[in-house]
C-alpha cells in the first residue's frame, strides 16, 4: 500500500505488466484486503503487447467498481471489458488518472493501478511508471489533509 486517505487504500502494482499479473492482483486485493462491500478502482493500461484481454473482464466484473485507462492500448482494453458492467473512464495521465480513480471510489475501496501493459508508451519502464503513481497520490493526499 502507497497511500490511504478518505477510507482509500492506493496500491501500486505496476510490476503487473500481464493479463495474468492484473487478474490475479484484482482477485488477491478483493479477496483479502478489503472489508465487506468495498471495491477496487482498477488503473491499467499501456502497451499491451499484442495480448488477449478478454481474461480481464470477469476478473474486473467481480472485484471492480470502475476501471481507468491510460496509455496506446486503452481501447483495446475497453473493448475486452464491453459487457462487465463496470464504468470504464479514460485518462490522458497516471495524474489524470489517480484523480479520476479517487472520484469513482467509495470510502473503503481500494486504487489499484495493475497495469496489465507494458509501461514504455508513457514511461521509461515500470519503475518509473510505479513512482509517478506514488507521487500522484502522494499530491492527492496531501491536498485533501489541507
Amino acid at each position: 500500500m502507497v497511500g490511504a486517505k478518505g477510507g482509500l487504500h492506493f496500491y501500486d502494482d505496476s510490476k503487473g505488466t500481464n493479463v495474468g499479473s492484473t487478474v490475479a492482483a484484482l482477485a488477491g486485493l478483493s479477496g483479502t484486503a478489503l472489508e465487506p462491500g468495498a471495491r477496487v478502482v482498477l488503473i491499467a493500461g499501456g502497451e499491451g503487447k499484442a495480448q488477449d484481454f478478454s481474461p480481464l473482464k470477469q476478473a474486473v466484473k467481480n472485484a471492480a467498481r470502475a476501471v481507468v485507462l491510460i496509455g496506446r492500448d486503452a481501447q483495446l482494453i475497453e473493448d475486452a471489458l464491453q459487457g462487465a458492467s463496470v464504468p470504464v473512464l479514460r485518462a490522458g495521465s497516471m495524474e489524470e488518472a489517480v484523480v479520476l480513480a479517487r472520484s469513482a471510489a467509495r470510502s473503503g475501496d481500494a486504487v489499484l493501478l495493475s497495469p496489465a501493459c507494458a509501461s514504455f508508451d508513457m514511461f521509461r519502464n515500470y519503475g518509473h511508471r510505479g513512482e509517478v503513481f506514488r507521487e500522484a497520490v502522494k499530491r492527492l493526499t496531501d491536498a485533501a489533509a489541507r
